[in-house]
């Protein structure tokens, strides 16, 4: 008689498998049981700043560019380690996994995980708030934010404008910091604009499906797609001004921002927009695994403050009963010799047990008689 097979079981979608390596992102090892990712786009700007600086370090006056490139990608590094460390604690404090932890050029890379929107807001806005506190850091150690102040020999000096970079060069301390605090601003400032895998996409999905609850999925997708055009025509007019602000010394800021929203607009047509917003469907379904709620970090160290806290005072009860038992075998003796010779008999250490005993005794007759009063 032949064996019936069991019906084949199709993989649910709250059954999440291993975090896999994003296509454009390569493996650099693990740390705790998180894969660590670098995207390739890193390499690619590394190789580009190395021959910028190598073509140009000969020409007059950039003896110290390759000292400030060096000072520069020190200060952008550090702002992707600050990003790292809030990510992961964070997450692991909103008790979910971290998985995969993938750095690109602008720092933490996102891709959609099937965590409760309202926690996936915690983690995205806590890291990109690190980097606002990093570059505030940098500023306060550069001189604070005083306010520029205009003066009669001031018209002839450069004009910094919104976009404008600070120098980099081996000047003054205070203008190293104030570049290092521009630097961090930029990284934030990157990571806020929703492009594809950085933070701020997956803060607006995050929103998105926070204020979004009663509506489906396809509704959820065109709410967060005009939101992008929205911003993406904003990010337009913004351009339009700097090209109408623009002078003929320094490098116009608008062919970015034009780039950036021809950029943003396309990107709102991407399929990532419908795996984020169903990645938070999913969290929020009922059976999923990642909607059962975890214990947070917060709880768990809760839970072993209450466990040591009940440890000690077990410990304190059973050394006070085997005081006692020591108490009540030496007694027999002291009232003996108390009877015999008198308190003067006795030492100071027997006093000091008969004087515990009789206090044990008169509590434990207010306690009876409290009890037999009631």
């Amino acid at each position: 008689m032949p064996v019936e097979q069991p019906p084949s079981v199709p993989p649910q979608p709250s059954q999440v498998a291993r975090d896999r390596v994003p296509p454009w992102a390569v493996p650099i090892g693990s740390l705790g049981g998180m894969q660590l990712n670098l995207s390739y786009g890193i390499f690619v700007a590394a190789g580009i700043v190395l021959t910028v600086v190598m073509i140009a370090k000969s020409q007059p006056g950039n003896s110290d560019l390759p000292k400030a490139a060096l000072l520069g990608t020190m200060v952008w590094v550090s702002g992707w380690v600050v990003q790292s460390i809030v990510h992961t604690f964070t997450v692991l404090g909103c008790g979910l996994s971290v998985g995969e932890l993938t750095v690109g050029l602008i720092g933490v890379e996102t891709s959609p995980r099937r965590w409760p929107p309202k926690r996936a807001l915690v983690v995205t806005l806590s890291t990109m708030g690190s980097l606002v506190v990093l570059a505030m850091v940098f500023r306060l150690i550069g001189g604070g934010f005083q306010i520029p102040t205009l003066s009669d020999d001031s018209a002839g000096s450069l004009v910094t404008g919104l976009f404008a970079m600070p120098s980099l060069g081996m000047a003054a301390p205070d203008a190293m910091w104030k570049a290092a605090a521009w630097l961090c601003s930029l990284q934030a400032v990157c990571q806020i604009f929703p492009l594809p895998r950085s933070l701020g996409r997956q803060t607006y999905g995050a929103l998105t499906a926070i204020c979004g609850t009663r509506l489906d999925l396809p509704a959820q997708v065109r709410v967060f797609r005009r939101c992008l055009i929205v911003l993406a025509m904003l990010t337009m007019v913004l351009a339009m001004w700097s090209l109408a602000q623009t002078t003929s010394t320094g490098l116009p800021s608008w062919p970015i921002l034009f780039g950036l929203a021809l950029l943003l607009w396309v990107s709102s047509y991407r399929s990532d927009i419908v795996q984020i917003l169903r990645a938070f469907e999913f969290s929020t379904e009922a059976g999923s695994s990642q909607s059962r709620r975890q214990p947070s970090l917060v709880a768990k160290v809760k839970e072993r403050l209450n466990r040591k806290r009940k440890l000690k005072r077990l410990k304190a009860v059973m050394q006070q009963e085997r005081n006692e038992a020591v108490d009540a075998a030496r007694l027999d003796d002291i009232l003996r010799r108390l009877h015999s010779g008198g308190k003067e008999s006795l030492s100071a250490e027997d006093q000091k047990i008969l004087a515990r005993v009789s206090d044990q005794l008169r509590k434990n007759r207010s306690t009876g008689n409290t009890s037999s009063g009631s």
